[in-house]
């Protein structure tokens, strides 16, 4: 994921190293989106740019931005709504379906990813931010 970003002259790849690990299928397929965007001849000229990814109140914030056409611009804009609409209800963990849980802070999740929270902090915070390989 990491290259194709850089490959495709995509800005911000660092905001793509540490995502929660249930939430990166839905991560990796609109980087897939915002390269496909940029490496159409008509966007050749055009800038493209993710400013930040974060988790913010237990669920996803994608951050992304286009200088250029404004069809590009809202293709960008479509596909942070997308990635950020269907990670709504996603653990953060898992993958799975999940629920928006309280505590020391907000955070999407499932009932075993809940479960392994309380009973195991350490392990919940290793199998929810993993080590970060290239990703692809």
């Amino acid at each position: 994921m990491l290259q194709d970003v850089a490959t495709a002259g995509i800005t911000g790849s660092e905001w793509l190293r540490h995502p929660p690990s249930g939430w990166l299928p839905v991560l990796e397929i609109s980087v897939k989106g915002l390269v496909a965007l940029k490496t159409r001849p008509e966007n050749h000229l055009a800038s493209v740019g993710v400013g930040q990814i974060k988790e913010k109140f237990g669920r996803l914030r994608l951050y992304a931005s286009a200088i250029g056409n404004r069809r590009l611009q809202a293709a960008v804009a479509q596909i942070c709504a997308w990635a950020e609409l269907c990670c709504e209800n996603r653990c953060m963990m898992t993958g799975m379906p999940g629920t928006l849980r309280q505590g020391d802070w907000l955070l999407t999740l499932s009932d075993e990813a809940r479960e392994l929270q309380v009973s195991d902090p350490d392990t919940f915070a290793a199998r929810l931010y993993p080590p970060c390989p290239d990703h692809r």
